[in-house]
């Protein structure tokens, strides 16, 4: 018959095991998931990484309180006079951050830059990697660059596409995009009852946002986010 000693270390063996398992299926989990979303960007997707942003930032333009839905019990709840205020709110907020990345990532493979990270970081340690310049199987097809990393190698890449080493980009586009990255990252992470609405901070993302498809893409855009009750929102690509 074993000791309690002995039935002690037996129980602490079969848990550990226990615990490599469960950690392993469950990274394995991860793993299957991401693999559906794996690729090698191309120069060529670009376009559809700025139909995703026209998508978001129209959504954030032109959503109203009609659009959310809750329940009747939800929409009472004490959190603000109007829950439907609450998180209508959140949703454009969330938006632009996500359309933020999106124009990004549009920005770098329509420039010919690579998004996908290499799997080797010292190696390749810099943001602006030309197409091919990198094998694909030294490339990370489940992973990219994140909002901030592309982010700081955005003067870099104005630099590279002017030839000018003294170029910069455009302020407000800097500015706009800081307040995208931040409303992105609270958004997807934490809910508040109450935020203070500065409409300095929607003034300069519409600002940014046109420059944005002007300087990158082209295009006129027609955009203005409704927030108060008699404001009319707008997203037109002339």
């Amino acid at each position: 018959m074993d000791t309690p000693i002995q039935l002690m270390k037996l129980l602490v063996k079969n848990a550990i095991k226990f615990n490599h398992i469960t950690d392993h299926n469950m990274k394995s989990i991860e793993n299957q998931i991401k693999e559906e979303y794996s690729k090698i960007f191309r120069k060529s997707d670009w376009e559809l990484f700025k139909t995703g942003a026209n998508y978001y930032l129209r959504t954030a333009a032109l959503l109203k309180m009609d659009d959310i839905k809750l329940t009747e019990n939800e929409k009472v709840v004490v959190f603000c006079n109007d829950n439907r205020l609450l998180f209508r709110n959140i949703q454009k907020r969330l938006f632009i951050g996500i359309a933020g990345e999106l124009l990004l990532k549009a920005h770098f493979l329509k420039s010919g830059y690579i998004v996908n990270k290499p799997l080797d970081n010292e190696k390749y340690k810099d943001v602006l990697n030309i197409e091919n310049t990198i094998p694909d199987n030294e490339l990370d097809n489940k992973d990219t660059f994140t909002f901030s990393k592309l982010f700081d190698g955005l003067h870099k890449l104005e630099k590279a596409k002017t030839h000018n080493s003294r170029a910069k980009v455009f302020p407000s586009i800097i500015e706009g995009l800081r307040i995208a990255k931040v409303f992105r990252n609270k958004e997807a992470h934490v809910i508040t009852s109450t935020h203070q609405y500065n409409v300095i901070d929607y003034t300069k993302i519409e600002r940014c946002i046109v420059r944005i498809y002007q300087d990158w893409f082209n295009e006129n855009l027609n955009f203005a986010i409704s927030f108060e009750k008699n404001e009319v929102g707008k997203f037109e690509i002339k």
